[in-house]
């Protein structure tokens, strides 16, 4: 792939760096919800439902507004965005009990869905390769470094934690401004309401496809969610030493891989991808069970690492097999299944696996739900191997350009 020119990076960069900012704000709270939970006394379960709240208002506001930038212009509806996420840092620096936290999350829901739609269209109206690569690279970047800088600061001063919030005020001020200075990317078309219908539909040549790389998203999301959710109080389980800095240094390591082995493995078919991120799945999360009886931290993180590759590559090879089996008036509906099954698998699995902390134990809940994840690697890698999946159209050629919200599409 050639270099960026100068012009494009440029023009690139307010996007970008905004987007991942506000994945890493996303992130942000997850070290922070141990000290929530000592403070107020709050469950496990309440403690997951904090974090479905946020996949919840998120995933109903993109399927709302997914396509709002294409008729209002990406810049209006990112600055609208960011003024949400100012009131939702707002609400947690503020937070004084668990109805606080709810209010935080579903604001910042909100405000992170109508951005990502946004800012992902905005980058690849500039360039479309490296905007689409940016795109799914830098949401990845920012979980990992929203949770490290949060847990980073925890480590240096309980007290820090208090800074995260006004901090990231401050940055979403000056990014609202920077956007503001941009030349709108998009020419904006009429149909704003008409819009803001649902469209979810699974057409039948994506079908069979879909169903075969459903295994392997169920699987990552349901990752995600463990780790952004009850990931930090493993890993402090886990070491002899709980400091406050190894939650962040979980979701960074799996986030971070994820995003690092997305390039890496770029040039990979989606068969490919789907194959190695499932095989890496697996392997990755039965290292860290083994971890979490007795093998230790570095056998942790070394399994989380090794599950980081198979979360970023997995995803992007199931989303470039499935994508370009969709026809042009297909894709908004296919995508928006993809978002449904996605962010379920993000938040629900989570959710029942904090009711069940309280009965049964964490060591003994993450025993299952790590071993649901390797079954459903498993499953996806069989199916991988038995039936590819079909990224492609008759002829071996694409059957379509994949939807600007998703990964570039490639053919085996």
């Amino acid at each position: 792939m050639p270099p960026i020119a100068p012009r494009s990076a440029r023009a690139l960069a307010p996007f970008a760096i905004t987007l991942i900012t506000f994945v890493g704000a996303a992130s942000a709270p997850s070290p922070l919800y141990g000290l929530y939970q000592k403070a107020w006394g709050f469950s496990s379960l309440t403690l997951t439902a904090i974090f479905a709240v946020y996949a919840g208002a998120l995933l109903l506001t993109l399927l709302i507004t997914g396509s709002l930038s294409d008729h209002l212009g990406r810049r209006p509806v990112i600055l609208s965005a960011i003024v949400l996420e100012i009131i939702a840092m707002a609400l947690f620096s503020r937070a004084e009990g668990v109805s606080w936290l709810i209010a935080a999350r579903l604001t910042q829901g909100v405000a992170t869905g109508l951005a990502t739609a946004a800012l992902g269209a905005a980058l690849i109206d500039i360039e479309r390769t490296r905007g689409t690569l940016t795109n799914t690279v830098g949401s990845l970047a920012g979980m990992a470094i929203g949770a490290l800088a949060t847990a980073t600061l925890i480590q240096l001063a309980p007290t820090a934690g208090d800074l995260v919030f006004p901090i990231l005020m401050a940055i979403f001020i000056g990014e609202g401004l920077w956007i503001a200075a941009q030349s709108e990317p998009a020419t904006p078309r009429p149909g704003a309401w008409a819009s803001l219908k649902p469209s979810v539909g699974l057409p039948r040549a994506a079908r069979r496809t879909f169903l075969l790389v459903a295994p392997i998203d169920i699987a990552i999301w349901a990752l995600g969610g463990f780790y952004l959710s009850l990931g930090p109080a493993l890993a402090r389980g886990i070491a002899t030493t709980p400091l406050p800095i190894l939650g962040g240094l979980a979701i960074f390591a799996l986030a971070m891989t994820g995003a690092g082995a997305i390039v890496v493995f770029n040039s990979l078919s989606p068969h490919r991808q789907i194959v190695l991120g499932a095989a890496s799945m697996a392997g990755g999360v039965a290292l860290t069970l083994l971890a979490a009886h007795g093998g230790g931290l570095a056998l942790f993180f070394g399994g989380t690492v090794l599950a980081g590759i198979g979360f970023g590559v997995g995803f992007q090879g199931a989303v470039r097999s499935v994508m370009p089996l969709a026809g042009a008036g297909e894709r908004a509906g296919l995508l928006a299944a993809l978002y449904i099954l996605s962010y379920a698998s993000n938040s629900l699995p989570a959710l029942a696996a904090g009711g069940l902390v309280g009965s049964f134990g964490l060591a003994r809940v993450g025993d299952v739900y790590g071993g649901l994840v390797v079954a459903l690697s498993l499953l996806a890698l069989a199916g991988a191997l038995v039936f590819p999946a079909r990224s492609c159209g008759a002829g071996g050629k694409e059957a379509g350009p994949v939807s600007p919200e998703v990964s570039r599409a490639g053919c085996r």
